[in-house]
Formats: C-alpha cells, sequence, structure tokens
C-alpha cells in the first residue's frame, strides 16, 4: 500500500486571506519552496529537494483560517455518504473531486480522489512525515477511523504518555493519537520532520508564531513541539533519530 491508496493520508491544505503571510512563515521556518499550481489559482508546496507537492494554499475571501489534512478516496461521493452514516457530517459542499468532512468529534479532513501530491519515503526535512490526532476521547476516535478507514491503533509503549500510534496500511504507522484528557484541545494536525525541535521553535516565535506545547521528549530519542503559526494554524514539529 503507497501514500495515495484510498484511506491514506496524503495531502495537506491551507485555506487563509492572506497566503503571502503563509508562505513567509513555513518558507523561513521550514524552507518550503511553493509555487502556482498550472491548472488551478491554488499554490503547490514543496519541500526541500522535494519532487512532488505535498500541500496547496488556497486563498478564500471567507474569512477564517484552515489547516487540513487529506485523506485519499477512490469515490468521494460514496465515501462521504458512508461516513455520514458512521457518525461525520459534511462540512463544505462536496464537488466531485472533493469533501470537507467532519469526524463526530469535530476533526475536520479533506476527501480527495485527486491530491497533487503525497508524502515522500523517505521523508525529507521539513516534509509532512507524520500526522496526529489530539483527542479527550481516544474510544471515540480509533472507532470512528478504525471503520472509517480500516486504521489500526496499537498502544506506543516508548512514548512515556498515553500515545496510540495508526497504522494506515499494514507496515508501519505513518501517524499517532495523543490521549490529552478532558481538558486538552481537539485536533487533526500535520506534523514536519525537522532536526532541532527547540531551535525551531524560537524561530517560530520570532516570526510570529507561538509555541502551544513543548518542546518534550520521549524515552526514545523522538523530541516534538506543538506550534500555532500566525494565522491561528496548530501543527507540529518533531525530530526522530531513525529517520
Amino acid at each position: 500500500m503507497n501514500a495515495m491508496s484510498p484511506g491514506q493520508v496524503c495531502w495537506f491544505e491551507f485555506l487563509t486571506a492572506d497566503p503571502a503571510t503563509i508562505e513567509k512563515f513555513y518558507g523561513q521556518l521550514l524552507g518550503w519552496t511553493v509555487v502556482s499550481g498550472p491548472l488551478s489559482p491554488d499554490l503547490r508546496i514543496y519541500a526541500h529537494s522535494a519532487v512532488l507537492p505535498m500541500g496547496s494554499i488556497s486563498e478564500t475571501a471567507s474569512g477564517g483560517e484552515h489547516l487540513r489534512v487529506g485523506v485519499a478516496s477512490a469515490d468521494v461521493a460514496s465515501d462521504a455518504a458512508r461516513l455520514t452514516r458512521l457518525g461525520a457530517s459534511i462540512a463544505e459542499p462536496a464537488t466531485e473531486d472533493s469533501a470537507v468532512v467532519a469526524d463526530p468529534l469535530g476533526h475536520t479532513f479533506t476527501l480527495s480522489s485527486d491530491p497533487l501530491g503525497s508524502i515522500e519515503f523517505p521523508p525529507g526535512r521539513g516534509s509532512m512525515a507524520w500526522f496526529e490526532l489530539g483527542t479527550a476521547d481516544p474510544r471515540a476516535v480509533e472507532s470512528f477511523y478504525t471503520e472509517a478507514f480500516g486504521w489500526r491503533f496499537e498502544f506506543d509503549q516508548n512514548a512515556g504518555k498515553a500515545y496510540y500510534n495508526i497504522f494506515t496500511g499494514p507496515q508501519w504507522p505513518i501517524g499517532g493519537m495523543y490521549d490529552l484528557g478532558p481538558d486538552g484541545p481537539e485536533y487533526f494536525i500535520p506534523c514536519y520532520l525537522v532536526d532541532d525541535v527547540p531551535a525551531l521553535g524560537e524561530a517560530a516565535e520570532k516570526l510570529g508564531g507561538a509555541v502551544e506545547s513543548g518542546p518534550d521528549g520521549c524515552p526514545d530519542g523522538l523530541m516534538y513541539s506543538r506550534i500555532i503559526d500566525p494565522g491561528g494554524n496548530r501543527f507540529e514539529l518533531f525530530s526522530n533519530p531513525g529517520m
């Protein structure tokens, strides 16, 4: 199974009234390159030295900032109908090749039958190499996504916290679920691979962002920090000695 198979997290997208601020912040922080798409007004996001885009920036005049992950779908209409029967709702009207879905806890994501990029393996620095679901109700999250996409959740014995690895395919995890307790935020976010989490957290603050959580570490050497960008979008930085 590859990153483009149905049910795989394969993309992320910004919806913003200020694309220039998004481009500047992440370009300076993570070295992203942003280019115009050939067939649409959306901007394509490339990590340093990446061959394929990994995300997009869409300008919207409707107000509000959004950062969503994308999940691959072979049939958007069929999947959207199936997910509503599982308790999800359609957050924005569906098109032929995409739909914005809110799961039963309110986490939004985009179903896409035609994602224009993919998670690359091995992931490069500054690229999306993980995703994370933060929740106060891990059982509800696991139940929904297991039924929705066949994802498998395994408690991470090495994390030193209430963390579950998410297997979207048979080989290895590419995401995680964090049980944040009753007072924690709910989110579904992309996570970007870097070399120095503390240094980039400080850099994010100097660029107008904020460190929401961390930097923190796991017994296995992984480090992570949750960041809020200048538009209010939440994401995570992490470093992993094995990647």
